[in-house]
């Protein structure tokens, strides 16, 4: 079969629109200094290209294509890329939008977002997020609640918002990095990078069920005071300071993700010189917390990092909204308690033999081999159910007079690991708390 003949260049009709080719041709023609190149036939035959002409020794060899056809092919597959990014920005971004979050069942993010020295206020984060990809879907009956990742990579700051749904990390109070998390239900929850200290918990309704003191600092320097701080590794006074390190330290994000439209983060602490100086060991503490449409679960996992055994107490110190004359907390009958009223330093060993735990005055009572759900009436007409994996013990706490100014606006309901916990070289302690209105 004889190879096919060019026979020369055909006009385009005049309803059919140019493309890439017919334009590198026009602007070969237009330039006196471009050779002459044969377009490509169907067959892909090629005509001989004519030898190139005999250069000087040293001087620059002349580009193969032309300068005109080859910024045409530059700027057409630039607006090629263009057009693609464009597409999938405006189409498989996550949305904040409730309705939007239907369609990402599940949005993983590897984050790094380190809490900034005390006291200021710049931080910046490199966060990577991943959505349903569109194309080459499962066609099992599970593919609606998988996911997969496309190199998409948002640089995020204080003051700025992390693109994945219903996760922002911005400016708190006094310049403390600050995470916001938000359902679809419009559930909301902050928790501060300083202390990994959760300090609102909103439901739907707008109201906050936690308490922050009046007195509460956000400097970098002293615990806050409110919300669900950490007591680790020592719970109460003892070798070192008052309810252990982790409430007076930054934690940083390592994981965030979305399922079902519930946010969750998951923060870390490791041993460094401030710790070693108290407490000498090597470790590493995972916090993850989790918003629902009417609870807030979280998870907090205790890691053996270093070749020695060690030992520790824990509590988160749950501060709740409440009307304190109106307070009651049911499940606690049956249990030992330690009362530290009268005397904080030799506490009274005891029984509870109340079906409901009232709050006349002074409380400060400790509850060994408590149930594993509780339930909190406020007093503002909210009831709260407070439950709980491997945290063995409960606390039950009000200040009364000695905090004159704000007593009768909240009380803490704290889950504990009173009895000491023994971690051996690389095992781990896992406990779990969900507080949920009813």
């Amino acid at each position: 079969m004889e190879p096919l003949k060019y026979l020369g260049e055909v006009a385009p009709l005049p309803t059919q629109r140019p493309h890439a080719g017919m334009l590198r041709r026009e602007a070969a023609e237009t330039e006196p200094s471009a050779p002459r190149r044969h377009p490509r036939c169907r067959a892909h035959h090629h005509p001989p290209t004519p030898s190139p002409p005999v250069r000087e020794k040293h001087a620059p060899a002349p580009s193969s294509r032309s300068g005109a056809p080859r910024f045409e092919r530059q700027e057409g597959m630039r607006k090629q890329l263009q057009y693609m990014l464009s597409h999938v920005t405006s189409n498989y971004m996550p949305s904040e939008d409730p309705k939007a979050l239907a369609g990402h069942s599940k949005t993983r993010q590897n984050t790094e977002v380190s809490a900034s020295p005390r006291g200021q206020a710049e931080m910046a984060a490199s966060c990577t997020f991943a959505v349903s990809a569109p194309f080459g879907a499962s066609s099992s009956s599970s593919s609606a609640r998988r996911s997969r990742r496309f190199g998409v990579v948002a640089m995020a700051s204080v003051g700025q918002k992390v693109y994945v749904p219903g996760v922002a990390v911005s400016e708190g109070n006094g310049g403390l990095p600050k995470i916001s998390l938000k359902s679809p239900q419009g559930s909301e929850a902050e928790i501060y990078l300083f202390g990994g200290c959760v300090t609102s918990w909103k439901v739907p309704s707008g109201k906050d069920l936690l308490f922050v003191r009046p007195d509460a600092v956000f400097n970098g320097q002293k615990p806050i005071s409110g919300g669900i701080p950490h007591c680790f590794p020592q719970f109460g006074p003892g070798a070192i300071q008052q309810h252990g390190f982790a409430r007076n330290v930054n934690w940083s994000i390592t994981d965030s993700e979305v399922t079902e439209g519930d946010p969750a983060v998951t923060l870390e602490r490791k041993d460094d010189s401030y710790s070693r100086s108290m407490w000498d060991f090597s470790f590493q503490a995972l916090y993850k917390v989790t918003l629902h449409s009417t609870s807030l679960s979280t998870t907090l996992t205790i890691i053996n990092t270093d070749d020695k055994p060690f030992s520790f107490n824990s509590a988160l110190h749950t501060y709740f909204s409440a009307s304190i004359a109106g307070v009651s907390v049911k499940g606690l009958k049956g249990s030992k308690t330690l009362n530290k009223d009268p005397d904080l330093k030799n506490p009274l060993e005891g029984k509870e033999e109340r079906e409901e735990v009232t709050f006349p005055g002074f409380v400060d009572c400790v509850y060994l081999g408590a149930p594993s759900e509780l339930t909190l009436d406020n007093g503002l007409g909210d009831k709260i159910v407070i439950s709980n994996t491997n945290w063995s013990d409960a606390v039950l706490w009000n200040p009364h007079l000695q905090m004159e100014a704000c007593y009768k606006d909240f009380v803490c309901v704290e889950n504990a690991k009173i009895e000491t916990v023994q971690l051996g070289p690389k095992e781990s302690w896992v406990a779990e708390q969900k507080i949920e209105l009813i």
